[in-house]
């Protein structure tokens, strides 16, 4: 019987080593590192690390960004997806429904177009869903050349 700290390959022994588990944390600027975030009210300023509290409550929520470009293209999509999320008029699906089809909005990068899908026991994590196709469309096209900024 063999060690479950080892294993043998091609008649060698090899001792596993276990590694210890590290809890998750979210990178961090280095100390006075310029970084970018995201206001209450949408603009985007600069500021640098300096580890006090604002610098860790922003960070903590995923408002920190390296550069100024991820900043403002994270601000265009939260704009998009709020926009997108007031069009689809409060609308909750029912997940405990299976029957009930829930439409969103997918972009086919093949045809570099934007299509409907709809799914009824499937949730995926992100998009904004419709009661109707019809709802879903007139969303699109009232969204126009911004749904390139949730891509």
């Amino acid at each position: 019987m063999t060690n479950p700290k080892e294993i043998i390959i091609d008649g060698a022994k090899y001792k596993l080593v276990e590694e210890e588990k590290k809890p998750f944390e979210i990178p961090k600027p280095e100390y006075e590192q310029r970084f970018w975030v995201i206001l209450l009210h949408g603009d985007v300023i600069e500021d640098t690390w300096v580890s006090d509290a604002f610098d860790y409550k922003v960070l903590n929520q995923g408002n920190i960004f390296l550069t100024e470009k991820a900043a403002i293209k994270e601000q265009k999509r939260r704009a998009a997806h709020a926009k997108l999320t007031t069009l689809a008029g409060g609308w909750e699906p029912d997940w405990n429904n299976t029957t009930q089809k829930k439409y969103f909005l997918v972009y086919i990068c093949q045809n570099k177009a934007w299509e409907i899908a709809w799914s009824w026991a499937i949730q995926y994590i992100g998009p904004v869903y419709f009661p109707t196709e019809a709802i879903g469309r007139a969303a699109l096209e009232e969204m126009g050349d911004q749904m390139e900024d949730l891509k």
